[in-house]
């Protein structure tokens, strides 16, 4: 087998997340073969109550700490007013 004929490019820099597990299948063009993410632009999506909403701004500085204690600063985009059902 040449491996010339069997090079994968992505449009982006990033870290493959997910492979499909599907050994011995065949793939055709368009199809996925494994998940790419630019994990340097992580979107989190939150709820706050309803007490502390006037308190968090568009442009703000946040802290996320993750489940290992690690933390990563960001910003708010966006403050969406809608009830969570």
């Amino acid at each position: 087998m040449n491996a010339d004929n069997h090079v994968l490019r992505a449009a982006f820099d990033g870290r493959i997340v997910r492979v499909k597990d599907a050994t011995g299948e065949t793939l055709g063009p368009g199809m996925p073969v494994a998940r790419l993410e630019a994990l340097d632009r992580l979107v989190l999506h939150a709820t706050i109550s309803e007490s502390e909403l006037d308190r968090v701004k568009v442009g703000d500085a946040i802290a996320v700490k993750t489940a290992s204690g690690r933390e990563a600063p960001g910003r708010v985009r966006a403050v969406v007013r809608s009830l969570d059902p």
